[in-house]
């Protein structure tokens, strides 16, 4: 799972939201749907932080399993 933030523009309104999802693709469809002539951007800089959160994100008190072969 990664989360991005995106921009959804609809008419003339505009809204940001974070959005997790398999990947970027799809979190973009997730911030799309369900309303027609939706336009969908995701906001750069990306914050390594939320992007690659996984599943200890929530848990700052729990170490990450380490990289197999990292120096």
């Amino acid at each position: 799972m990664i989360t991005v933030s995106v921009e959804v523009r609809t008419g003339r309104s505009t809204r940001t939201a974070k959005v997790s999802a398999p990947s970027i693709r799809r979190a973009l469809e997730l911030a799309g749907e369900g309303s027609p002539g939706t336009e969908v951007r995701v906001l750069f800089p990306i914050e390594p932080g939320e992007f690659f959160a996984g599943p200890n994100a929530a848990r700052p008190d729990v170490d990450a399993p380490a990289l197999a072969g990292a120096a």
